[in-house]
């Protein structure tokens, strides 16, 4: 039958077994048009073009339902008002929707993007709200599954990769995996595994671990004038920060964040502040560092101390006062060095490993015979020679004190022997022109007098020749000492009757006087008769005790 057209009424398929149609068919014009030149098939249009099946309606959406012997339907709908196609079935119009523009939505009408999912599940429960599963076929561990980034030339120029990678298929662990391409793979450069995230490191041990040749980390503030830290948080409270301070002058600080005040700063000249009375311990307890320092100067020092099991100061070892002065033993140093200790014995050693060892002891009860309570006492601690002490200058090999096991050696030690006497009257100083010798040079020849340089008791002897000036006048010379003469010293009253003014009077003595240090020492001649010449005459003395 040639280009047949039957009223649709007469197409009872119930009442035709079967219709053989050779050519074009057309029911009601728009109904129904089969092309049988070009193939196609037209449902309310009447000129089939381009596609195998073509639907229209005259208004509305075209929609297209499919249905097979088990399953009610399959709708493929185009919305005639915005051009969009939606895809769904019978109980869910529109699952999967085309917009006009090329963009794809599932679960959306309205895709704001290339491909936009949106789940209508409204619970808040953990996995509940999955949307989109990539699922590995592979069932051995270290398959990967995942998504492929790339720019608009061939794969591999720009890619990224965000894979799934399975370790554990047994008990389904899977770890997320990261990785760029730049001319050369960076192979899972961040894994996010077992609640852990690695950095070059695909097997990480904690929360964050970062691993590579040169491991380098920033934490950069974008924000001008403000810190760039990290918050340390425990027990559900912010604990400590670290970091940069802008405040402190973008210094390194770690900041108390529970008491408000920064425990030490770092700062960019290389000093280290570390705030007031605040240890640095060294081990769990044992030895402390104490620096305090604040606005009152007078309550500033130093101190190493030993603390116990609870963190206690148990001993004070050493401490710098905000004078400079340093104690051991004394939380008060009166000196630039001050040591104390609280029992007898010991409080310094001086030693050198296989030479000798020296003690300075103080202490009620003297290890010493005949040495009285209190005492500073010097101990060697070694035989033979090491029992030697000796005392010298600077720049000299001579020494100014030695003692050893037979006695006691003063080199250095103060002497005297003065001459050439000036003719002196009574009633004045004698003054001394020459000098057979002045250890120490503590004899002044210009005023005749020495001058003790240490306190002690001196030994001081004389003798001088006097010219009887008249009968009845005597002869006497005395010690004057800080400007006193004293008989308690010597004393050599000489007289002179009528007959024997035309000889002379030889008078001297000596005398062992105490001398505090600076104290002097003089002749005086006493008498009533004047000093003979200038060759007749000595005076001389030296340091006993």
């Amino acid at each position: 039958m040639a280009n047949t057209k039957l009223p649709a009424r007469l197409l009872d398929t119930s009442a035709i077994p079967a219709l053989n149609v050779t050519g074009d068919l057309t029911v009601d014009t728009t109904t129904l048009k089969v092309d049988s030149t070009n193939n196609r098939v037209g449902i309310g249009v009447a000129s089939p073009a381009g596609l195998p099946l073509q639907t229209k309606v005259s208004s509305g959406d075209n929609k297209l339902r499919m249905t097979t012997a088990s399953k009610d339907a399959f709708i493929l709908e185009l919305k005639d008002a915005s051009g969009d196609v939606h895809l769904g079935t019978n109980t869910t119009a529109g699952a999967i929707v085309i917009a006009d523009g090329g963009k794809v939505g599932i679960g959306t009408n309205n895709p704001s993007t290339k491909l936009t999912v949106k789940n209508d599940n409204a619970t808040t429960s953990f996995g509940d709200n999955n949307i989109i599963t990539i699922q590995n076929a592979n069932t051995t561990d270290n398959s990967r599954m995942g998504l492929a980034f790339t720019g608009n030339t061939n794969v591999g120029s720009g890619l990224a990769l965000v894979e799934g990678v399975s370790y554990d298929q047994s008990q389904g662990h899977t770890s997320l995996n990261f990785s760029v391409y730049n001319g050369s793979w960076h192979n899972d450069m961040m894994v996010l595994k077992a609640g852990r995230v690695g950095i070059g490191e695909t097997d990480p041990d904690f929360k964050l671990h970062v691993k590579d040749t040169n491991t380098q980390i920033a934490i950069e503030s974008t924000t001008t004038n403000q810190n760039s830290s990290l918050y340390y948080i425990a027990n559900g409270a912010n604990q400590w920060e670290t970091g940069v301070n802008i405040t402190a002058g973008l210094d390194y600080e770690i900041y108390d964040r529970v008491n408000n005040g920064a425990r030490m700063v770092v700062q960019h000249d290389g000093k280290i502040r570390i705030g007031n009375n605040i240890p640095m311990w060294s081990g769990a307890y044992g030895g402390a560092l104490v620096l305090k320092g604040n606005n009152a100067t007078s309550d500033r020092y130093a101190q190493l101390t030993v603390v116990d099991s609870s963190g206690s100061i148990a001993y004070t070892g050493l401490i710098v006062n905000n004078t400079g002065n340093v104690g051991i033993g004394t939380n008060n140093p009166q000196k630039l060095t001050h040591i104390r200790g609280a029992g007898d014995g010991t409080h310094l050693r001086i030693a050198r490993n296989g030479v000798s060892e020296w003690d300075f002891s103080i202490g009620n009860t003297s290890t010493l015979s005949g040495v009285g309570s209190g005492a500073l006492e010097i101990l060697p601690q070694n035989g033979n020679s090491a029992n030697e002490f000796a005392i010298g200058q600077a720049g000299t090999t001579a020494s100014m004190l030695h003692l050893h096991a037979y006695g006691m050696n003063l080199p250095k030690q103060t002497v005297f022997s003065a001459a050439l006497p000036a003719v002196t009257n009574g009633g004045n100083t004698i003054v001394w022109g020459g000098e057979h010798l002045d250890v120490g040079g503590n004899f002044n020849t210009s005023n005749g007098r020495f001058t003790a340089p240490i306190g002690g008791n001196y030994f001081f002897s004389f003798w001088l020749l006097l010219d009887p000036s008249g009968a009845g006048n005597y002869s006497r010379v005395l010690f004057k000492k800080n400007g006193s003469v004293s008989t308690q010293w010597t004393d050599n009253l000489e007289s002179t009757d009528a007959g024997a003014t035309a000889a002379y009077h030889s008078v001297g003595g000596s005398a062992v006087i105490p001398m505090a240090a600076n104290d002097y020492i003089e002749l005086h001649n006493d008498g009533q008769n004047p000093t003979y010449g200038t060759s007749y005459g000595n005076f001389s003395g030296f340091l006993v005790s």
